[in-house]
């Protein structure tokens, strides 16, 4: 075991508690920083990273915590929209969520994705940069943006592509699937989106995209 502050004192200042003290003043910042590099090299690894180390993560992957524009803030739309209120079962039933808007309202607010779903976001990264995007890691794609195994049918057809979830999103998990689905679609292929209850549109990060004859 290495030797090192007090421990180093010749014999004839052992018994000086004043320059023991002294010692131990730099011995302690020294644990300090001892500890803060140790923290630095175990929180850069994303499995025990959190707060703004994830984000340091995200941001090497081209994730992002912050979904701009996407966060409901309460109030009814069409079921499409990611973002939409819940109008009853089957859509027939009586509005059960959310409030009427004015036209001085704001539409949305920004969605943040908390630590466990921005991690989902980085690992669902990593796999469209780093793999094939078959159809096998589209589905482990969209597991990972939702944070669950998902009940999903991909059907295929010519330059096209219907995802098919078999159960009710949250609003919450229609926002990071809608953001995050256009990113792995493969090129030349127009994809839609629909879940138990019905269509979701996509979002896609630019107006011009995908082109219009797709």
């Amino acid at each position: 075991m290495a030797t090192h502050g007090t421990a180093m004192m010749l014999s004839q200042y052992n018994l000086s508690p004043n320059l023991k003290a002294y010692i131990q003043c730099f011995v302690d910042e020294f644990a300090e920083v001892k500890v803060a590099m140790a923290d630095s090299i175990k929180y850069r690894r994303l499995a025990d990273s959190f707060g703004i180390m994830v984000d340091d993560i995200a941001y090497l992957v081209g994730a992002g915590r912050v979904i701009y524009g996407a966060a409901a803030l309460g109030f009814f739309g069409f079921y499409a929209n990611p973002g939409a209120e819940p109008a009853g079962d089957d859509r027939i039933q009586p509005l059960d969520g959310g409030i009427l808007r004015s036209d001085a309202d704001k539409e949305s607010g920004d969605f943040v994705r908390t630590d466990v779903q921005l991690k989902g976001a980085i690992r669902a990264r990593i796999i469209k940069t780093m793999s094939n995007c078959c159809i096998e890691d589209i589905l482990s794609y969209c597991d990972l943006v939702i944070g669950r195994s998902l009940p999903m049918e991909i059907k295929e057809g010519p330059l096209k592509m219907d995802f098919v979830i078999h159960e009710k999103l949250s609003v919450a998990d229609k926002v990071l699937i809608t953001h995050m689905l256009p990113d792995i679609k493969p090129a030349g292929v127009s994809i839609t989106l629909a879940d138990s209850s019905g269509n979701i549109a996509l979002v896609y990060s630019s107006v011009n995209y995908p082109p219009d004859n797709l």
